[in-house]
């Protein structure tokens, strides 16, 4: 019983800590007719259109659920924290285009790098 209540907890902590956002119009499709795109930070439009996002916190991890094919993301970063010897970066925009094949999972970092995790 202690360790069904223990996955139970663990289970609703992942899920706490990630936000998807479905981008394409009709019905959810199988993972194999999709890709994923795993983002930090959070996209604020893709292919010309904004992404509203609700009640993201500092740490949580958001993922795009797209259709192949080439998409433009754009990404707001936030201004670094001053701590001792670390560079303060200003935020900023920047926009990446990326071409995602069906059944992929990916990652995007806040440079805009953008690395297939599938299977990882």
């Amino acid at each position: 019983m202690q360790k069904f209540i223990l996955l139970t907890l663990l289970s609703l902590l992942m899920i706490s800590c990630t936000v998807t956002k479905t981008i394409y119009q009709g019905p959810r499709l199988p993972n194999d007719q999709i890709a994923r795109i795993i983002c930090d930070p959070a996209p604020i439009r893709i292919d010309g259109k904004d992404i509203k996002w609700f009640n993201i916190g500092w740490n949580e991890t958001t993922t795009l659920e797209v259709l192949p094919g080439t998409h433009t993301i754009g990404f707001r970063t936030i201004a670094t924290r001053p701590s001792p010897g670390v560079t303060i970066l200003p935020a900023r925009k920047f926009s990446r285009t990326f071409t995602i094949m069906a059944g992929h999972i990916y990652r995007v970092n806040c440079c805009g790098y953008i690395k297939d995790v599938t299977g990882e």
